[in-house]
């Protein structure tokens, strides 16, 4: 793994560690912290690739926006969601925000099916209605920092295996 891949890793989970521990606890991730991402991101991204980049975190974060800027205008999703995985699309690229966004809405519609099977669980072993509790259910907010987070990790590390596995194939080549 590459230095640069090693510094930004390190500095994209730092981020998704306090949007985790945030949202979880207030359900809020500070704009203060997809800012400082976005910045550090579009730092490393030109001081390891220079302009290209630059265009790289651009685009990355553009298309971040873009996946779930629709669910934020429908009132399924926070802002803050929107914004991390802007910052995440910063620091990733294009292809892999994109691909974060996929993966975190299969975790989210996971962990949102596991809180309504954990409601009307509850619900029965205390003697409430079912149907009360999955109305309750429904109205809760789910915390999308930590799908978004795990996503991104899956979405990092399926990036970084092909781009070993492509660096390594030029290398035999040269």
């Amino acid at each position: 793994m590459s230095t640069h891949t090693l510094i930004t890793l390190t500095a994209l989970s730092a981020m998704l560690a306090i949007a985790v521990r945030a949202d979880l606890a207030s359900h809020r991730i500070p704009n203060a912290l997809c800012a400082t991402g976005i910045v550090v991101a579009f730092a490393l991204q030109a001081a390891y690739g220079g302009s290209h980049g630059v265009i790289i975190a651009l685009v990355g974060a553009g298309a971040g926006f873009l996946c779930f800027a629709p669910f934020y205008l429908l009132g399924a999703m926070g802002a803050g969601d929107v914004k991390l995985l802007t910052a995440i699309g910063a620091f990733l690229g294009p292809q892999c925000a994109i691909t974060t966004a996929l993966l975190s809405l299969i975790a989210g519609g996971i962990a949102a099916v596991t809180h309504l099977t954990w409601r009307a669980v509850r619900a029965r072993t205390t003697g409430s209605s079912v149907m009360a509790a999955i109305r309750v259910a429904r109205r809760e907010r789910i915390a999308y920092a930590l799908p978004i987070a795990l996503g991104s990790i899956a979405a990092a590390w399926l990036q970084v295996e092909p781009i070993k596995t492509s660096l390594s194939q030029l290398r035999e080549i040269a």
